[in-house]
């Protein structure tokens, strides 16, 4: 009977140990750190660095599109130069 307490009571401290102290994202995934105002202001050079980072995430994972959009600015930019 112990050994089926103790691993009910493991199960229950995993579940609660799952719970985000900030809470979560409309996507679902837990937040890192607390949402709002609050938060440390970020100096330009991390900012630019985080967004590159995020670009050229998306960038790799779509490259079709960024085949038909840099296709199409070349074209454009081959117009422009006529």
């Amino acid at each position: 009977m112990l050994e089926i307490l103790a691993y009910k009571r493991g199960i229950v401290n995993r579940a609660v140990s799952l719970v985000s102290p900030y809470g979560y994202k409309k996507d679902g995934t837990p937040r890192r750190q607390a949402p709002g105002p609050g938060r440390p202001r970020l100096d330009d050079a991390e900012r630019d660095r985080r967004r590159k980072v995020s670009k050229s995430g998306w960038q790799a994972k779509n490259p079709e599109y960024m085949r038909e959009y840099m296709r199409r600015r070349r074209a454009a930019v081959k117009e422009q130069k006529h």
